[in-house]
């Protein structure tokens, strides 16, 4: 069920949450450990510090124990089953899928968008008389990047066979899909 379980040496957390501690014999001052089933493998068990298996979900001072606010905070566990625990591990996994994720939809965008339909608006944007020139930098500098000419083999309106339309018949073309 992900709650706290048994604890050893005679380490209890109290019913308030707060966690009892004993110094051992070096002076160190120590709280024991607990069972947590973590969000990660929830069929398995693991030891963890009581401090840390803490499933408090705002501090005292009112922070909410799963942002970068409630790491610091003393009475801030992991929170239920270690939800906001990450170890160093698990966040060069987040951020190098994080990274993954922004070099895809930069490459489809490039790839797709640009082609595809930047390309096609601008050539609308001629035909209508409509400076499009935030759209044509875009699609220049794509270019320039991917070492790739986007305009000489994007979508246009004549690639679309509408080559024939012309800034007087775009109504009538709209209405009956006919030029």
């Amino acid at each position: 069920d992900g709650k706290q379980g048994t604890v050893t040496w005679g380490v209890i957390p109290l019913p308030d949450g707060s966690i009892v501690t004993y110094e051992d014999e070096g002076g160190l001052v120590r709280e024991g450990w607990v069972h947590v089933q973590p969000y990660w493998a929830p069929d398995e068990t693991l030891k963890v510090c009581a401090f840390d298996a803490q499933d408090t979900l705002y501090s005292s001072t009112g922070s909410a124990c799963s942002s970068r606010a409630g790491w610091g905070e003393l009475d801030c566990g992991c929170g239920p089953n270690l939800n906001y625990c990450y170890t160093g591990d698990i966040n060069a996994k987040i951020t190098s899928a994080l990274a993954e994720d922004i070099d895809l939809r930069v490459k489809r965008l490039v790839t797709e968008d640009v082609p595809y339909a930047l390309v096609l608006l601008s050539d609308i944007g001629r035909l209508l008389g409509i400076p499009t020139p935030m759209n044509d930098a875009l699609i220049t500098v794509a270019s320039v990047m991917n070492g790739d000419d986007y305009r000489s083999w994007g979508r246009t309106l004549k690639s679309l066979g509408l080559g024939r339309l012309t800034k007087r018949n775009v109504r009538g073309f709209l209405r009956t899909g006919e030029i």
